[in-house]
């Protein structure tokens, strides 16, 4: 058979032809799945059966905060836990359940404010420096059995966070706590709160560990997890008052970045270095520069942690003016109050430094 050169009418009929073969393969092929946001947000309160002064007032401000701001920033699923829901069992059993229905490529947010603490590293484990574990307390805490169960040690924080990134599933770690900088809130004077208590001995401890492995695991072994701490582990972390609200500058500062603040390009998509460069001024900012996010492990690359659904604006917020009360004793003063977010008090009770 021999090939002619094909005339118009041919031509018309091969370029009809080859138009519908390709409309045919675009119906057959699948789109691209979109990457989804979820996330399970933690925020504790009310600690039972740690005394008055180690009950804390802005945590789950902070995790209704974050919580909202995810929806609005077009997060998929975010569960919510606070107090008395934010159990050992409903925090895992939530993690390997969102964990379960995440692609590749998705992103996980794991947030926890609330108290932290350290307790003695079990003997033959040998993964922290200074011989101590870092954990979170949970609102059901107690030193003694069984009640000690109700914590989070490190060790385990890692495991869970290992099935994830396993997965190829991205997780952006929030810890407004103290003891946070490897995982850190304290109640020292009875106006300020802070988000660390020191816990006795743990006594008859029925807590099972992970693999000894995982007491060596370092943030840069993950292949895609954000670990992001309130500030460095020698520090405490305060308690805050923002637009009437005690609040934890780094749980604000993250809301405030993921409903749009940290999408620097308006691109619909958080890198870490969008990230981090909103986070630290925006914590400096409110804390006077007394505390300072740690982020790790810092990657020079610029793929996306987040993938926000919309950008939008945000607007910054300092603390309350009223936040620092100064009582003035043994004479009179108006120095104090002409300093910015100041305001002197009479009762010294209500004061949380004395001029």
């Amino acid at each position: 058979m021999s090939l002619e050169p094909l005339d118009r009418a041919g031509r018309g009929v091969l370029r009809a032809w080859s138009c519908a073969a390709v409309a045919s393969l675009l119906l057959l092929t699948p789109p691209a799945l979109a990457s989804e946001l979820r996330g399970v947000v933690i925020g504790i309160d009310k600690y039972p059966k740690l005394g008055e002064r180690n009950q804390l007032f802005g945590a789950v401000n902070d995790a209704k905060d974050i919580a909202k701001a995810m929806k609005e920033a077009g997060a998929n699923d975010v569960r919510l836990l606070t107090d008395g829901e934010a159990t050992k069992a409903a925090i895992e059993g939530t993690w390997r359940d969102l964990v379960a229905i995440s692609r590749p490529g998705d992103t996980l947010v794991f947030s926890y404010a609330g108290h932290g603490s350290q307790e003695p590293e079990p003997p033959g484990r040998n993964g922290e420096a200074d011989g101590l574990n870092e954990n979170f307390l949970l609102g059901g805490f107690a030193p003694t059995a069984p009640d000690n169960l109700e914590r989070i040690v490190d060790d385990e924080m890692f495991e869970w966070l290992k099935l994830a990134d396993d997965k190829g599933v991205r997780v952006v770690f929030i810890a407004d706590s103290c003891h946070s900088g490897t995982m850190y809130r304290s109640a020292a004077a009875p106006t300020v709160r802070f988000r660390n208590v020191t816990i006795p001995e743990i006594t008859d401890d029925s807590l099972k560990l992970p693999p000894p492995a995982f007491a060596n695991a370092r943030p840069e072994d993950f292949k895609d997890v954000t670990f992001v701490a309130a500030t460095e582990e020698s520090r405490v972390v305060p308690e805050i008052r923002i637009q009437g609200q005690e609040r934890g500058a780094l749980s604000y500062s993250f809301a405030r970045a993921i409903e749009g603040g940290a999408d620097r390009d308006k691109d619909g998509r958080i890198t870490q270095e969008e990230l981090v460069s909103f986070l630290v001024p925006s914590v400096h900012q409110l804390v006077e520069s007394q505390q300072t996010p740690q982020v790790l492990p810092v990657r020079a690359g610029r793929e996306a942690i987040i993938e926000s659904a919309k950008s939008i604006p945000v607007q910054q917020a300092a603390p309350d003016a009223d936040s620092l009360p100064v009582a003035v004793i043994d004479g009179t003063s108006d120095v104090p109050s002409k300093v910015p977010g100041v305001k002197t008090v009479a009762d010294i009770s209500q004061s949380e430094i004395f001029w």
